[in-house]
């Protein structure tokens, strides 16, 4: 298995839009979102490719000292198997050194991505009530955050 991560332009969101979707059926965003966020200044993301064909996503903003993780999926026959971790190693590595810490929002019931980012060294600081829909269903969000050293 060889797995290549390379970055992403506006120009791709039609197949990122599929690809997310993929990866979250129920709260996948749609092409013009990824079109929209990837002209942002500030704004970057890169796709993971198992033999060539893409299979995970991540998107990141930088906005002064802080960053955030806007987005980061894997479709599900190629979770834990480490594309997960070349993404978001990727996305902390492309951010500048004046970063110092970095965000992100994580379903509360998604208890799988919860020890993969504590894993990684983030650290819960917050909760947001019924940030996910899932259909008629809303699931909390947990904020984590990890600091980085800009030594």
């Amino acid at each position: 298995m060889t797995v290549t991560v390379q970055p992403v332009t506006a120009t791709d969101a039609g197949w990122l839009a599929a690809l997310h979707a993929r990866c979250f059926p129920e709260d996948s965003w749609r092409e013009a979102s990824w079109r929209n966020l990837l002209r942002q200044p500030g704004v970057g993301g890169a796709v993971a490719s198992v033999d060539g064909v893409p299979v995970g996503v991540v998107l990141w903003r930088r906005a002064a000292e802080e960053a955030e993780i806007l987005t980061i999926g894997v479709v599900p026959t190629e979770r834990r198997r480490g594309v997960g971790g070349r993404l978001l190693d990727h996305a902390l590595s492309a951010l500048p050194r004046v970063v110092a810490a970095v965000f992100l929002e994580v379903a509360a019931d998604n208890e799988a991505a919860r020890r993969f980012y504590t894993g990684r060294g983030f650290t819960r600081i917050g909760r947001r009530a019924g940030y996910y829909r899932r259909g008629r269903v809303s699931v909390d969000a947990l904020l984590m955050r990890v600091d980085r050293d800009t030594g």
